[in-house]
C-alpha cells in the first residue's frame, strides 16, 4: 500500500475532530447530513449559517464549525443541498501557506502532508500557482507532493488540476501515489465541469492502482467503474484495497463484495490502530456504515451477517444491524 495513502487513511481519522469551537449562532437552516470531501456521510444535529456565513453544527452542547472544503455539501432536513466547497481567494500568502510552502520543498521531511492540512478553508491563488508549479515539474518527488498539495486546498479548481497533473505524470511511480489522494477529494471532484473526461481517462490508465483511485472517485453510473473496482480492487493483494474495493461496489449497489463485508462487520478491531478510542470509534463509524450497505444488498449473507451483528459489542453497531433488518423486511 502507498505511503501516500497510508498517511492520507491516518490523517482522515483526525480531521474530524479539529473543528473550532465557538459562541452559539442563530440557526439559520436545520440539516441532517454532512457529506465530507472524502464520502463519508455524517449525521449531524442542529446545522447552522453564522452572521459570517460559517456552517456550524452542535455538539455535546456547543457549537463548532463546520470547515469548508472537508464537508463538500450540507444536506438539509429537507434534502437540500448547500455546497460547502471553498473557491480560490486572492489575497498575499498566509504565513501558514509559507510554511507549508517550505515543508513541501524540504527533500528530507517525510512529514510534510501534515503540514498541508493548515490549507482547506481560505485557499489563495498565490498558493494554488506554486503547487501547480510543483506538480507540472521535471522533480518526481515534487510532483507528487504538488499534486497532493493541490488537493488539500479542496477547492474545485484546484482538485481538477491536480487530477489532470497526476495523469500527466510520466513516472508510474509518482502517478500512482498521487492518484492515491483522489478519493479523498471524490465528492469535490465529482461536482467539477470535466470530471467525466477525467474519471473515462482514469480508468483507462496503464496502473491498476491508478485505475482503481480514479474508480473509486468516480461519479456513480460511470462507464467502467464497477468492472475496474472488481479487477483492480476486490482482487487486488492489497487488503485495504479490496476493502475499499467492497465498501464502494456496495455503495453503487453491486454485491459483489458482500463476503467480504461480512468479515469486516465482524471483527472486533481495526488494523493497523493502536489508539483504543480512536479504534472504536473508527470501527463504529466504519461498521455503522457497513450495515447500512448491507441492508441495501439483497443478498442470503448480507441478512445473515446483519443478524450476527445485532450481537455487536457496540450500541450503534447493533442499532444501525437492527435498522438495516427493519428496511429489508419493511
Amino acid at each position: 500500500m502507498p505511503n501516500c495513502l497510508i498517511l492520507f487513511r491516518e490523517r482522515a481519522a483526525t480531521w474530524m475532530t479539529m473543528c473550532l469551537c465557538i459562541a452559539a449562532a442563530p440557526m439559520a437552516a436545520r440539516a441532517d447530513v454532512l457529506v465530507h470531501a472524502d464520502g463519508r456521510r455524517e449525521s449531524v444535529e442542529q446545522v447552522a449559517r453564522d452572521s459570517k456565513g460559517r456552517w456550524t453544527r452542535a455538539d455535546a452542547g456547543r457549537r463548532v464549525v463546520i470547515r469548508s472544503g472537508e464537508v463538500a455539501l450540507v444536506v438539509d432536513t429537507n434534502g437540500k443541498e448547500w455546497v460547502t466547497i471553498p473557491d480560490l481567494v486572492e489575497g498575499p500568502e498566509t504565513p501558514a501557506e509559507t510554511a507549508a510552502l517550505a515543508s513541501l520543498v524540504e527533500p528530507r521531511n517525510e512529514a510534510w502532508l501534515i503540514a498541508l492540512e493548515c490549507l482547506t478553508g481560505s485557499p489563495t491563488r498565490g498558493m494554488h500557482d506554486k503547487l501547480v508549479a510543483l506538480a507540472m515539474g521535471s522533480n518526481r518527488e515534487l510532483q507528487l507532493r504538488g499534486a497532493v498539495g493541490l488537493t488539500q486546498l479542496r477547492t474545485k479548481e484546484s482538485v481538477l488540476t491536480a487530477a489532470r497533473a497526476i495523469l500527466a505524470q510520466v513516472d508510474p511511480g509518482a502517478r500512482r501515489k498521487s492518484a492515491s489522494a483522489m478519493p479523498q477529494v471524490r465528492e469535490i471532484l465529482r461536482r467539477c465541469e470535466g470530471a467525466p473526461e477525467i474519471f473515462a481517462a482514469g480508468l483507462k490508465d496503464k496502473d491498476g492502482s491508478v485505475r482503481f483511485s480514479f474508480a473509486e472517485s468516480s461519479l456513480h453510473g460511470t462507464e467502467g467503474a464497477i468492472e475496474v473496482l472488481i479487477a483492480d480492487g476486490l482482487k487486488a493483494s492489497d487488503h485495504h484495497l479490496r476493502e475499499e474495493a467492497a465498501t464502494e461496489l456496495a455503495r453503487r449497489g453491486n454485491d459483489s463484495g458482500v463476503p467480504l463485508l461480512a468479515q469486516m462487520l465482524a471483527r472486533k478491531s481495526m488494523p493497523g490502530v493502536d489508539d483504543e478510542d480512536l479504534m472504536r470509534r473508527l470501527l463504529t463509524q466504519e461498521q455503522v456504515e457497513i450495515c447500512g450497505l448491507l441492508g441495501q444488498l439483497d443478498v442470503p449473507l448480507a441478512r445473515a451477517a446483519l443478524e450476527k451483528a445485532l450481537k455487536s459489542r457496540l450500541e450503534p453497531v447493533r442499532h444501525a444491524a437492527e435498522a438495516a433488518l427493519a428496511q429489508k423486511d419493511a
